[in-house]
C-alpha cells in the first residue's frame, strides 16, 4: 500500500528521526467531542484515572472525523509531540500508520487482560499484523440488523423474515398495504452496507476477507449472485426518492410509521429512543437474511503512537489496559449506546435494545461470526468507487447495469492489485 496517500512526505521523512521526548501530552486524542460520545469517553477516563491515579490521562478533542485525526497526528509526529493514545480507524487506516512505523505493537500490553484472548477473531484480524495486535477494539455497533415497525407487522400478520424469500414475501404484503417497504439513505456507504449480508451468504466469512483482499473478482459467480439477490430483495423494495434522504431523514420516516423496515446501524435505536420508542414495543429488529448468526459491526479502536517517552508510554499502557478490560468497556459502551468488544463485559446498564444487541454479539462471538465492516478493508480508491457505483446502480437497477458496474469495479481491482494496494486480511 502506498503510504503517501494518508501520511505526508514530510511526516514520513520525520520518521527517519527519533521523536522528541519533550512536551508530549499524556492525553487521548479523539473526535468523540459531543453528546453521548463525549460522555462515553469521560466515563472511560474516569475508570482509568481511578484505577491508575499515578498515571492519569487527559483528553483532547479533534473536531471532525478520521480525516482530521490523521492530519492532527501528522502534525504531532512532525513536532515530536504525539498523544499517548489516539482514536483510529481499523483496517486500512491503521495499517497506513503501521507501514510508516508510527504506531506501537501493544500485544504484550493487553494480552493478559481478561477477555482479550476471547474477542472474536474477526475483529482482532483487522487490528493485528503478523500475529500481534496494534489497537484495542473498544466498541461494536451492529450494522446488519433490520429494524421494523411492530404495528405494521402486526396489522399485516407478518413474522420477521429469516430468508431472502421470506423477506420478499413480506415486502409484497407491505407494499400492497400502501407502506414504504424498506428505508435507505443517500450519501455515505449506507447502500453498500445493505449488500453485506448477501455477500456473506454467498462467500462465507473467510472468502469475504479474501474478497476485500482483492483475491476474488467482482465478476466471480458468487459475487454476481449476491448482488442479484441484493437487488431482488432490497434494492427493488427501497422507499421512493431514498437517495435524497440522510440516514436520520429516513429514520424520521420510519418513526412516523411511513416505512416498515430499515437496515441501519444500531445508533438508530438512540434516535428512536428520543422519539419515545422502545425496543420490543413500537419497534423490534431481526438479523438481515442470510447471515446465519453472524453480525457485521462498525467499531472504534485505540492505538498508541510509537517512540513515546517513558512517562507518556506508561500512561498509554495503563489506559489501554483499562480500555481493553471489561469494566472500562462497559463504562464506555453504556454511555455511547454500543456494545463492548470484550466478551467478559456484562450488559449491566444497557438500554432495552442494548441488552438485545449485547446478546447477539455474545452469541456471534461464541460462534466466531463477528465480521468487521468490509468497507474499511478495501483500498481507499476502490472503497470510494464502490460507494458511488452502488448508489448510482440502486437508483436505476437492471441486469445490464449490474454487470457494467461489477466489470468496472473488477477492472479497478486488477489495477490496484497490480499496484500492491491491497492488504491480505
Amino acid at each position: 500500500m502506498k503510504i503517501d496517500k494518508l501520511l505526508t512526505a514530510g511526516a514520513l521523512s520525520a520518521g527517519l528521526m527519533p521523536l522528541q521526548a519533550a512536551a508530549q501530552d499524556a492525553q487521548i486524542w479523539s473526535y468523540w467531542g459531543t453528546g453521548a460520545e463525549a460522555a462515553a469517553l469521560e466515563a472511560l477516563v474516569d475508570v482509568n484515572n481511578s484505577e491508575n491515579a499515578d498515571t492519569p490521562i487527559g483528553t483532547r478533542t479533534i473536531s471532525g472525523n478520521s480525516s482530521e485525526m490523521r492530519r492532527a497526528m501528522q502534525v504531532s509526529f512532525l513536532g515530536g509531540t504525539p498523544p499517548a493514545v489516539y482514536q483510529s480507524g481499523f483496517g486500512m487506516d491503521l495499517k497506513s500508520f503501521l507501514d510508516a512505523e508510527r504506531i506501537a505493537n501493544i500485544d504484550s500490553v493487553i494480552a493478559d487482560v481478561p477477555g482479550v484472548a476471547e474477542m472474536s477473531s474477526g475483529i482482532k484480524r483487522v487490528v493485528s499484523f503478523d500475529g500481534d495486535m496494534y489497537a484495542v477494539p473498544l466498541n461494536l455497533h451492529i450494522i446488519s440488523n433490520v429494524f421494523y415497525n411492530t404495528a405494521i407487522f402486526d396489522e399485516l400478520g407478518i413474522e420477521p423474515p429469516k430468508t431472502a424469500e421470506e423477506f420478499r414475501a413480506a415486502a409484497e404484503k407491505i407494499d400492497a398495504a400502501g407502506y414504504e417497504v424498506l428505508g435507505n439513505a443517500g450519501g455515505g456507504s449506507w447502500t453498500f452496507y445493505t449488500a453485506f449480508p448477501f455477500l456473506i451468504e454467498e462467500l462465507g466469512q473467510d472468502d469475504l476477507f479474501a474478497f476485500t483482499s482483492g483475491e476474488i473478482p467482482f465478476t466471480d459467480e458468487r459475487v454476481v449472485t449476491a448482488f442479484q439477490e441484493w437487488t431482488d430483495t432490497y434494492v427493488d423494495n427501497y422507499m421512493e426518492n431514498w437517495s435524497g434522504y440522510s440516514w436520520a431523514d429516513t429514520a424520521a420516516q420510519f418513526a412516523q410509521g411511513k416505512v416498515a423496515m430499515y437496515q441501519m446501524g444500531d445508533w438508530l435505536s438512540a434516535y428512536l429512543a428520543d422519539a419515545g420508542w422502545t425496543a420490543g414495543e413500537q419497534y423490534d429488529f431481526f438479523s438481515a437474511p442470510g447471515l446465519d448468526g453472524a453480525v457485521v459491526v462498525q467499531m472504534d479502536v485505540l492505538a498508541k503512537p510509537s517512540g513515546l517517552d517513558e512517562a507518556t508510554s506508561a500512561v498509554a499502557d495503563a489506559f489501554l489496559k483499562t480500555a481493553s478490560g471489561a469494566e472500562g468497556q462497559l463504562a464506555f459502551n453504556v454511555k455511547k449506546g454500543s456494545v463492548a468488544a470484550n466478551p467478559e463485559s456484562t450488559d449491566e446498564g444497557y438500554s432495552a435494545y442494548g441488552e438485545l444487541a449485547y446478546q447477539q454479539i455474545q452469541e456471534a462471538t461464541a460462534a466466531d461470526k463477528v465480521i468487521p465492516n468490509p468497507k474499511f478493508l478495501f483500498p481507499t480508491k476502490l472503497d470510494e468507487e464502490i460507494k458511488n457505483d452502488t448508489i448510482a446502480y440502486a437508483q436505476d437497477p437492471s441486469e445490464e447495469a449490474l454487470m457494467e458496474m461489477l466489470e468496472k469495479l473488477d477492472a479497478m481491482r486488477v489495477e490496484l492489485e497490480d499496484a500492491g494496494e491491497f492488504i491480505k486480511w
